[in-house]
């Protein structure tokens, strides 16, 4: 089971706290899942909408910047400040919009990062539209149409703005109580807050974002470089330089990190015995298996599967 399908039937817990969170106030809120906990419980899956920023002026500026380094740039810059400092912090984008980011620590691990706002704070105006007349100027786009989306966003008084800042951090102690009652075995987490593979999908081209959705759909079965390329119509030194690039990392070793996020689940959710894991994964040889998921989680699937029966 992968996000979408936890979302699909009805919204979790995690999903109804962050649209309780918003409310009618027209702000966004998505998190950043840094380690993949949020694929091992039904209770913690959030759709599209709420892992990504998809507020009307992102989505704009996301279409209309090719590729879209800046915003992907400052997505990354931000995960490991959150990270690294371990506390939440409030500013301006290179385009304007303020956001509110905090990361989401449990047992000393951080599993994530949440960003909250999207909005334009009313003594900010000037400055946020003259970040945006410096931007359009330097990559030739039109400012006029940058600042009409500006301009229809969410637009509060710093006092609106504080007391939406203390609904988020009320929010997030919620989220972090909830998660720590789980039974995730959080300890074995690793955040990959420094990996492409964490940045905004919507920065990559059609044909990495079409080898992810094949690698999504094949991961069981014999999922090779060479079979993803014929089935994308492209040659496979094409398909591993463009993959390589885009998602930081070999598209192997993608495979082998999506076959390990699906086999903690049914280690965790379903509590299958770890040889027949490996193989409904796509693994057919055992202590392959084991090598390649000691190596990405630091635990045996063995321990793995102790470890989460006893949080």
């Amino acid at each position: 089971m992968n996000p979408e399908s936890c979302a699909s039937s009805s919204p979790s817990i995690f999903q109804d706290l962050l649209e309780l969170l918003v409310g009618d106030s027209r702000l966004h809120v998505s998190f950043e899942d840094l380690t993949g906990f949020t694929m091992d419980s039904p209770e913690l899956g959030l759709d599209v909408q709420h892992r990504q920023h998809c507020s009307a002026f992102c989505v704009f500026a996301k279409a209309n910047q090719a590729p879209t380094r800046d915003c992907v740039r400052n997505k990354r810059a931000c995960n490991r400040l959150a990270s690294v400092r371990r506390s939440g912090f409030a500013g301006m984008c290179h385009l304007g919009m303020t956001e509110a980011v905090e990361p989401l620590i449990v047992k000393g691990k951080v599993l994530g990062v949440f960003y909250f706002g999207s909005c334009v704070l009313e003594e900010n105006v000037a400055q946020a539209e003259m970040r945006i007349r410096r931007f359009c100027r330097e990559n030739g786009h039109d400012t006029a149409a940058y600042l009409k989306k500006l301009r229809a966003m969410p637009r509060l008084s710093t006092d609106d703005w504080q007391r939406q800042l203390t609904r988020f951090e009320q929010t997030v102690r919620v989220i972090r109580r909830v998660v720590e009652s789980s039974d995730l075995p959080t300890s074995g987490y690793t955040a990959r807050v420094l990996s492409k593979e964490a940045m905004d999908r919507r920065a990559m081209n059609a044909l990495t974002l079409k080898a992810l959705g094949y690698v999504q759909k094949s991961y069981s079965e014999s999922c090779t470089l060479d079979a993803c390329a014929k089935k994308l119509g492209c040659h496979p030194v094409h398909l591993s330089r463009t993959f390589k690039k885009e998602a930081g990392v070999e598209f192997h070793e993608h495979v082998h990190r999506v076959r390990i996020d699906h086999a903690r689940q049914l280690l965790h959710v379903h509590a299958m015995n770890a040889t027949r894991v490996g193989y409904e994964v796509g693994y057919a040889d055992a202590s392959h298996f084991t090598r390649v998921f000691k190596r990405i989680t630091g635990q045996t699937p063995a321990a793995f599967a102790r470890s989460s029966q006893r949080v």
